[in-house]
């Protein structure tokens, strides 16, 4: 995992309509959250998965999004090399 350094003597501004709401296992509630808090976002076979912790050290995924679906074999198309 990269770490990330505080930028020193910025004072950092957030959007207020940046927030989502999560269940933190710690705090054993839904709760608001910035997107500062998201630590990465991934495609994967469940749909797209937001991966966040809590400033109180608590973490989870959040699932969004659609599932990813096999393509049936017919709909299936080949490719042939050209060379």
């Amino acid at each position: 995992m990269t770490a990330i350094l505080p930028l020193v003597g910025l004072e950092r501004q957030r959007d207020p309509g940046l927030m989502f709401a999560v269940y933190c296992p710690h705090h054993r509630s839904r709760v608001l959250l910035w997107s500062d808090n998201i630590e990465t976002i991934a495609n994967g076979p469940a749909g797209i998965e937001v991966h966040w912790r809590c400033p109180c050290g608590g973490a989870g995924v959040l699932r969004t999004g659609a599932p990813t679906v096999p393509a049936l074999p017919e709909d299936r198309r080949t490719c042939t090399p050209s060379c």
